[in-house]
């Protein structure tokens, strides 16, 4: 998938410069049909809503795949955040930390997430909880 212009939160993958963003989020699967969530921001860490699944691109290989159901809802989620808190991330990581921070205020009340940090070695910072300020404590 490809938005113009858009940073793309996809699952647990959060772009913080300016390369990753630039890359397709890759999604693998062995089913008929595939339930992609997404959440998309702008700039400004803004929700984006109203999107048409003509703004989306999904492919299996390299060969385009018609969405056969599209629709914006939503709806309670249980999330997986993986946190690179290690030396190579120092320049970026308030700014991480905040598009973080932005992705959790616009959730859903009743989602979930675990947080893991990776420095040296993972760590297990949380369990799922619905209670995200350790999140941006980190």
């Amino acid at each position: 998938m490809r938005l113009q212009g858009y940073s793309l939160l996809f699952l647990a993958l959060i772009a913080t410069d300016t390369k990753a963003q630039e890359r397709l989020a890759l999604f693998n699967a062995d089913a008929p049909m595939v339930l992609v969530p997404t959440t998309v921001i702008d700039r400004r860490g803004a929700t984006v809503s109203g999107l048409r699944s003509d703004a989306f691109l999904v492919r299996q290989g390299n060969l385009p795949q018609r969405i056969a159901s599209f629709g914006e809802e939503d709806v309670p989620v249980s999330i997986g955040v993986v946190f690179d808190c290690s030396g190579s991330m120092r320049q970026v990581l308030p700014r991480a930390k905040a598009v973080l921070k932005t992705f959790f205020e616009a959730s859903n009340p009743e989602d979930e997430a675990f947080l893991y940090t990776v420095a040296s070695r993972p760590n297990r910072d949380s369990d799922f909880t619905p209670d995200f300020n350790y999140c941006w404590n980190t």
